[in-house]
């Protein structure tokens, strides 16, 4: 049997009781099962102890884990770096991080906790533009914590090992970047849902929104705020910071001049965080007609500067829980595109000939009505084919 030091006990029956500060007395001690055999306690010991040096080696406690860096990271740079890179790392961290190790301890960190991001990030189904963003991301942050001593110097493995790694990434994102069937660059009637798939999400959403709330209107005004966005175009975060006051149900617009910020927590009863909207413009969203006895049940009963489409249950991260709402509920129905498929419905069916069950609007006004920076964004992305191949003669 190893050496076991004074902070470690194994008992008879294989149990293992240990300090994690690595000084006997020292801190809250912890309790766990060896093994079947002595082979494997003698094992999960020569961890523990490599766990605790390792940990006293840093300045940071050895059940600490990679979510408390993400933590403190943000609560250090919040306000200090520019806007738009904060918001990238903390969409980093939120979209692939925080998900694939952030319950691991940091003691344990090496090439496999790399491999485990690169893992996430590609089975997401994302491009390479991004895979590289949350790499940098990943390596800016652990460079920061490794200033404070929370990290080995070299904690993922050596850098012909990094580097093998995010070679990898890039070629497996590269491929999906070049497969990918839903790229938004070109997208059809057929690519997006039928209104009939619309009402099928939205009455999921009301189901689950209507029993977690225990109220039957609350249900029916989820599933409402469904059908708004398809008929609004409006982005998740732009619906959630929509208030009675930017509705104009007489004119038929929303007035569109900020966003939820997703970022910061949205406390009960205290303002709502806001930020600018993507380019950084304001704008009148137009509203289908179809979908105004849903805007009117949202508008019931509110003030001026109520929220049409707020959180319940006092949830704070109000633009997640809305999306996890809409994937729980696109799980439920079949529901095969993302929540961002709402505004193409919007898009390509406001830009739609008549004959092909669309509005007929012009590109400049749906580029207006949308938000997109240049024309040619509004083009490339809604095409309709609607000539006939037996046809020669154009009149």
């Amino acid at each position: 049997m190893i050496y076991i030091p004074g902070f470690i006990r194994v008992t008879k029956d294989r149990r293992i009781a240990y300090y994690p500060s690595g000084e006997k007395g020292v801190g809250v001690r912890k309790f766990e099962r060896g093994g079947k055999t002595d082979a494997e306690v003698e094992a999960r010991v020569r961890v523990i102890i490599k766990e605790v040096e390792l940990g006293a080696s840093l300045k940071i406690d050895a059940d600490a884990t990679w979510a408390a860096v993400f933590v403190a990271w943000e609560a250090e740079h919040a306000g200090v770096i520019k806007e738009g890179t904060y918001r990238k790392r903390l969409s980093a961290v939120n979209a692939h991080l925080l998900p694939s190790i952030g319950a691991e301890k940091i003691v344990q960190t090496d090439i496999t906790t790399l491999g485990r991001v690169v893992d996430h990030v590609v089975a997401s189904g994302t491009k390479i533009d991004n895979f590289m963003s949350v790499f940098q991301s990943l390596m800016v942050i652990t460079s920061w914590a490794r200033t404070k001593k929370w990290v080995a110097a070299e904690c993922f493995g050596g850098p012909v090992e990094v580097k093998m790694l995010y070679k990898n990434g890039c070629m497996r994102t590269r491929t999906q970047s070049a497969t990918n069937e839903d790229d938004e660059s070109s997208i059809s009637i057929a690519d997006v849902p039928q209104w009939e798939d619309v009402v099928r999400l939205s009455n999921e959403i009301g189901d689950i929104t209507g029993g977690r709330g225990s109220s039957l209107l609350i249900g029916q005004k989820y599933a409402a705020a469904v059908r708004v966005t398809a008929g609004t175009g409006l982005r998740l975060c732009e619906l959630l910071a929509v208030t009675a006051r930017r509705v104009d149900l007489k004119n038929g617009f929303i007035t569109v001049d900020r966003q939820l910020d997703r970022y910061k927590p949205w406390v009960p009863r205290t303002a709502m965080p806001t930020a600018p909207t993507k380019n950084g413009i304001t704008r009148k969203a137009r509203i289908w007609s179809s979908i105004k006895p849903d805007l009117e049940l949202l508008l019931e009963g509110l003030e001026p500067d109520d929220p049409i489409v707020g959180p319940y249950n006092g949830i704070s991260w109000w633009a997640d829980a809305w999306g996890n709402l809409l994937k729980e509920a696109g799980e439920r129905c079949n529901w095969t595109w993302s929540g961002h498929y709402l505004r193409h419905h919007y898009g390509s069916f406001s830009t739609a000939p008549v004959e092909q069950g669309g509005k007929g609007m012009s590109y400049p006004a749906v580029q207006k009505s949308m938000g997109h920076k240049t024309l040619q964004t509004t083009i490339e992305t809604y095409i309709h084919d609607v000539s006939r191949d037996d046809e020669g003669w154009i009149d």
